[in-house]
């Protein structure tokens, strides 16, 4: 797999984010966003993220960097980061990611993780959305993320 980033946006609303890209000719191609209070926009290439306000006031936005292996990015990238930045180490997310966060000296975040199984997704009806296969769990070990 090719590493791409994808901004990930922050909202207060998340219907009147939706109603608002939907209205510019992207679709949300990951679960509702009352599921997962996350979007995952998409229209012609272009793929914006959109967290939304669940779990409180959040920096304006941050890079989502997909890697093929998450665990083997961050044995790479650990005791690189220049201090005050820091990598945190990966965890598996809520959404069936394995997830690690990078913070530069700044306290910009970059969140790097490897994509899931398309066996961890299961499909939502028409429109192309996918579900988390473990939808409703949460465990300890499993951080809502981003």
């Amino acid at each position: 797999m090719e590493s791409r980033a994808v901004p990930v946006l922050t909202s207060r609303d998340i219907p009147a984010t939706l109603a608002f890209y939907e209205g510019l000719g992207f679709a949300n191609r990951g679960a509702p966003g009352d599921e997962w209070d996350y979007l995952i926009l998409v229209r012609e290439g272009v793929e914006i993220h959109v967290a939304g306000p669940a779990l409180g006031e959040r920096p304006a936005g941050f890079c989502f960097v997909y890697v093929d292996d998450a665990d083997v990015a961050y044995a790479e990238w650990e005791g690189k980061a220049a201090a005050p930045g820091r990598i945190e180490p990966p965890r598996r997310s809520n959404f069936g990611m394995r997830i690690f966060s990078i913070f530069d000296r700044t306290g910009t975040r970059s969140a790097s993780a490897r994509r899931r199984s398309s066996s961890a997704r299961r499909p939502l009806g028409r429109a192309g959305r996918f579900r988390s296969g473990r939808a409703g769990h949460h465990s300890g070990d499993d951080d809502h993320v981003p």
